[in-house]
């Protein structure tokens, strides 16, 4: 409640709102407006939809990196341990770890 009041008290501030904003807001609610009664309810049935199937996404994706890459956040991690807790499974059995002053490093270095 007290946040709609401030959001009032700060919009009712003669000139902080743009001519141009103004008249982009008043063209949009103008052709909202008008709209047909069944355009409306047919366009909230699908935004109904796509909030439904995003919802759905996010509850099948297990892994926290995976949510946040699906809402579309930065993922970036570091260290040995993943953000949700559990230790980052080991390479496979054949696999090089090239680490700094490694013999595979030297090698790649000759190259």
């Amino acid at each position: 409640m007290f946040g709609c009041v401030a959001m009032a008290g700060m919009l009712s501030v003669p000139e902080a709102i743009g001519a141009p904003i103004i008249a982009g807001y008043t063209a949009h609610a103008d052709y909202k407006l008008n709209l047909p009664l069944l355009a409306v309810f047919v366009s909230a049935v699908l935004a109904g939809l796509i909030m439904t199937v995003l919802t759905w996404l996010v509850l099948a994706v297990r892994n926290v990196l995976g949510k946040k890459q699906l809402a579309g956040g930065n993922h970036s991690g570091s260290g040995n341990r993943s953000r949700c807790g559990r230790r980052r499974a080991r390479p496979k059995a054949g696999r090089v770890r090239l680490e700094p002053g490694g013999p595979a490093s030297d090698a790649i270095e000759q190259t």
